[in-house]
């Protein structure tokens, strides 16, 4: 899977391969898209301050809920395919 992004007023397109890009839930209420556990922790911790030793990789098909009215889900592979931008981010969170 490829994600084509462009820049019109430079005429540059940029492919951004999202192939190898994993979900990793941190502390039970978040997760992150990211290359490597690894790379999730670290953006996890330097964005949260919350200190995280260890991520448990979700699959692809996980479904997770679009937003607060809870009646439609999206599988967070699908979110993961449409935003990754080549860096880590949070692809859900969970406040309960």
């Amino acid at each position: 899977m490829m994600n084509i992004k462009s820049f019109p007023m430079t005429g540059i397109q940029e492919e951004l391969k999202v192939k190898g890009v994993k979900i990793f839930e941190l502390d039970e209420l978040d997760a992150v898209a990211a290359q490597t556990e690894k790379e999730a922790i670290s953006f996890y911790t330097e964005l949260t301050g919350v200190e995280v030793t260890e991520a448990k990789e979700i699959p692809r098909d996980y479904e997770v809920y679009e937003d607060e009215s809870m009646e439609k889900k999206r599988s967070v592979g699908s979110l993961v395919d449409e935003d990754w931008d080549g860096e880590p981010f949070i692809v859900y969170t969970t406040n309960y």
